[in-house]
């Protein structure tokens, strides 16, 4: 019996569905964590215990996750920071990782933060107001990077008051490379490079009009990664050669 060929979109519907499982599990995963820390710290010299799951649904930017399993105590008292008890809806997942990762640190892609800005602001300003947001991104340091932002809120927040606001409130994690040497900032400060990599994968399936089975795709992607690591393996990214020493001390003084 020949294997039916899977099309390219149920493909990509099968692709979409793994990566909602992936998220399904990791947010299991962080409650689990989060309420072994309440038990364990927060209640800790109580009866209190674990009472089992319930579960719910959640809108996340991946898609609908069904039957979420959220773990509950047995005085009611555990809530998991990812979402409040009746909200169905959630964006960004960095509250989640810094939930596992606390150290962390939380690098939210400058590019497309500006492309989504210039596509809110009429066409004869996205000129000024693009130089206007590059001095903000491109200073030489924090410091004077809050300044140009300071400059940017005043000339602009009158004219286009949501989309300058965005920036005040996601403008820690849109700088959070200025923490870092200034040699490998412009490779950290956006997704670009992951964006190639992704664009690289589609590529390389896109010729196929069908594939065998999800299991012939993962095996397309997994060569073409393979093939990756061999071309980068004996390269290095520019600026990290001098960065290298002020990474670990960061790191030391971070983990240590």
């Amino acid at each position: 019996m020949s294997k039916r060929s899977i099309p390219n979109v149920d493909w990509a519907n099968q692709l979409e569905s793994v990566i909602r499982q992936f998220v399904k599990e990791k947010l299991e995963l962080i409650m689990r964590e989060e309420i072994k820390h309440f038990l364990e710290i927060e209640q800790a010299g109580t009866p209190n215990r674990r009472n089992g799951c319930y579960q719910r649904n959640l809108d996340t930017q991946y898609g609908r996750i069904e039957g979420l399993l959220v773990p509950r105590d047995r005085n009611g008292e555990f809530q998991t920071q990812l979402f409040a008890p009746y909200q169905r809806h959630t964006g960004w997942l960095e509250e989640a990782f810094k939930a596992v990762y606390p150290k962390a640190d939380v690098q939210r892609c400058v590019v497309h933060k500006v492309r989504n800005t210039l596509s809110c602001v009429r066409k004869k300003d996205q000129f000024e107001v693009a130089e206007n947001l590059k001095l903000i991104y491109r200073a030489p340091n924090k410091e004077m990077a809050l300044q140009m932002f300071q400059q940017f809120e005043s000339k602009w927040s009158s004219k286009y008051p949501r989309e300058v606001q965005s920036w005040a409130n996601e403008l820690d994690v849109l700088l959070t490379f200025m923490d870092y040497p200034s040699s490998i900032r412009s490779v950290i400060y956006t997704t670009n490079a992951i964006e190639r990599t992704i664009k690289e994968i589609r590529k390389r399936l896109k010729p196929m009009n069908s594939l065998s089975s999800l299991e012939a795709a993962e095996k397309v992607v997994y060569l073409t990664i393979q093939d990756f690591n061999e071309k980068w393996a004996g390269r290095k990214l520019r600026g990290f050669a001098e960065a290298h020493e002020a990474l670990e001390r960061m790191f030391e003084e971070c983990y240590n």
